[in-house]
């Protein structure tokens, strides 16, 4: 069973990247923290931040400092208050120990679930060749710092000429038609997530390599989900989940 930790945290940094989402630079106060998969959420709270599950953006350093993406309408947190912790919590997304090339498909504000991900293949198995199909806006609401990640990898839009290449199902199926993947993760709206899903079943993706990131996290006044929120296909779409 995963364990969890629960301490406090440091508002080291406030980014915004748009209306409806901002950008939290932390850094952990305990000494102790449990080590964060790419993928998975945490729960904070504390004066100027209302309650809420909040995905890692980058997952935390030596330091022990990390980013976390907060809802913007829901935060009025300055720089330096201290917040209340609980975290890593739920499932994140799996190592492609046995894939060569991962397919990557996002809309809305899914690249932020993604960012650490990115940079840690980058790092750690740069063999697993990685293909980005993704809305032009998803770059512009990432931090500075995982835009660089994105183009050390030739993944961001000045690299990449699929950023622009007209509706992103046309273009999943012109990949899928070029170079099936050995896996896909998915990372947007439940209504894109499905659409991308069923289209890579039909050109023989297999189910149990189809991986999903669920747009709404468990509600905060909830006990931590058992599962998600990132799901194998088998397993998605989540059954009573509701906002946080």
């Amino acid at each position: 069973m995963q364990t969890v930790s629960e301490g406090h945290v440091r508002v080291m940094q406030r980014i915004a990247l748009g209306q409806d989402v901002h950008c939290l630079r932390l850094c952990l106060e305990d000494a102790d923290f449990e080590p964060v998969a790419p993928g998975q959420y945490c729960r904070l709270s504390g004066p100027g931040l209302a309650p809420q599950a909040c995905s890692y953006v980058s997952l935390p350093d030596h330091d022990g400092c990390f980013m976390v993406a907060v809802d913007g309408a829901r935060t009025a947190v300055a720089v330096g208050e201290r917040l209340d912790y609980r975290g890593p919590l739920g499932c994140g997304w799996p190592l492609p120990l046995h894939a060569s090339h991962l397919l990557l498909l996002v809309t809305d504000n899914g690249l932020l679930s993604l960012a650490a991900l990115v940079d840690e293949l980058g790092c750690w198995m740069p063999w697993v060749q990685l293909r980005l199909l993704c809305e032009p806006q998803c770059f512009e609401r990432l931090p500075q710092e995982c835009r660089g990640w994105l183009r050390s990898l030739g993944l961001a839009p000045s690299a990449n000429p699929d950023w622009y290449c007209g509706d992103l199902l046309d273009r999943l199926e012109e990949q899928l038609r070029a170079q099936p993947p050995d896996l896909v993760f998915c990372s947007g709206s439940q209504r894109f997530s499905l659409a991308c899903a069923e289209l890579c079943l039909r050109h023989g993706v297999a189910q149990r390599n189809i991986w999903l990131r669920a747009d709404i996290l468990p509600r905060i006044d909830g006990p931590p989900a058992e599962e998600g929120p990132v799901f194998r296909l088998d397993r998605y779409p989540p059954a009573g989940r509701g906002r946080t």
